[in-house]
């Protein structure tokens, strides 16, 4: 599984890091497409802002479609642990699992579609109009690298480990988990308590 978050964060990355570089602003009529780089390839010639918007566009799509790969693999994974569960209590925690799990990688699987949308409608728009719109010229930028700045923050909140993680690191309060159960605590992590002063929640 850290191989596919991996491969979905190394496309994110390239989506920020070639939409900074590029800065591109599109500027469509009936009959052309034309681009305008406002980053620092411009300082390299038109050759490089070309290969720049290429690669924001390739980026994009690597990036949805790692996205939905790593859904369908994290199903059939569910699928695999649902079907070599062995205990009633295993079967009944998976599907308990199931419905966060499920809604946060529909939301990942949707943010893509939500943001990448706009930009093809506003071409497809622009060319048969033959007019277009300064806001939406800017604005086509930063939806490109939407993704990678809210995919980030659905996978901390929607992935436990991760979640337990960060708060760790930032907040210094987690739950911890054993064998036995969840122990749901607001206590610093630092702090030593007996095992009297924590909730002991068992699935």
């Amino acid at each position: 599984m850290q191989y596919y978050l991996l491969n979905t964060a190394i496309c994110e990355i390239l989506v920020s890091a070639s939409t900074f570089l590029a800065q591109c602003r599109p500027v469509a009529n009936k009959t052309t497409l034309a681009v305008f780089c406002y980053g620092p390839c411009k300082h390299f010639g038109p050759n490089t802002c070309f290969f720049m918007f290429a690669l924001v566009q390739a980026s994009v799509v690597a990036a949805s479609f790692s996205i939905l790969l790593s859904f369908y693999y994290r199903y059939r994974l569910l699928q695999v642990h649902v079907k070599n569960a062995r205990s009633h209590k295993k079967t009944i925690a998976i599907f308990s699992l199931l419905p966060t799990s499920m809604l946060g990688l529909l939301l990942q699987t949707m943010v893509p579609f939500v943001v990448y949308i706009p930009p093809f409608t506003y071409v497809l728009v622009s060319q048969f109009t033959g007019h277009s719109s300064l806001y939406a010229e800017y604005l086509l930028n930063t939806l490109g690298s939407f993704t990678a700045f809210i995919n980030p923050l659905l996978t901390f909140y929607y992935v436990l480990p991760y979640r337990r993680a960060l708060c760790k690191r930032v907040f210094k309060y987690f739950p911890s988990v054993s064998e036995e159960g969840t122990d749901i605590t607001t206590y610093p992590a630092a702090a030593n308590f007996h095992r009297g002063n924590t909730a002991i929640t068992k699935v």
